[in-house]
């Protein structure tokens, strides 16, 4: 199994941090490889959702569910195709003026193309979910950013 860790510190307080990241359905307007992503049910704060990521040049939708913890953690998982399994994990500490985010992502595809560089597609789909929600921070939580 594929498994990579990312962290970063952000200006910004846990809570805007977490809203950001568990707005779901809004990932498709700034996270790379997503194309779709609803949430199906909503049992408390865990959450059913369906979501179309690009692969390899195809796209695949799949279903998971993430459980909340607010301010603190949020957790995804799914067994569906392309994976075998799939755990994301993002927790969120308060760290002097803003909070500490670490992101740790694990996986196993069922493409066989795919599979072998999956430790290097690991890695860098971190950097670019991390880097993304980075920009989404200082876009809306920022000076001037439309919350607070």
């Amino acid at each position: 199994m594929a498994e990579v860790g990312e962290q970063l510190w952000l200006p910004f307080g846990r809570e805007g941090v977490f809203a950001l990241v568990a707005d779901i359905e809004r990932y498709p307007e700034f996270v790379p490889r997503y194309r779709e992503s609803r949430i199906l049910d909503r049992d408390g704060r865990r959450l059913a959702v369906e979501q179309v990521v690009g692969i390899g040049g195809a796209l695949y939708r799949f279903r998971s569910w993430a459980e909340l913890e607010p301010p603190r953690a949020l957790w995804v998982r799914t067994t569906d195709f392309p994976f075998r399994e799939m755990t994301v994990r993002w927790r969120f500490e308060p760290a002097g003026e803003g909070c500490r985010v670490a992101l740790r992502m694990a996986f196993r595809l069922r493409l066989p193309l795919v599979s072998g560089p999956a430790g290097s597609l690991a890695g860098r789909a971190a950097r670019q979910t991390l880097g993304a929600f980075e920009a989404r921070a200082y876009e809306l939580l920022g000076p001037g950013g439309g919350a607070a």
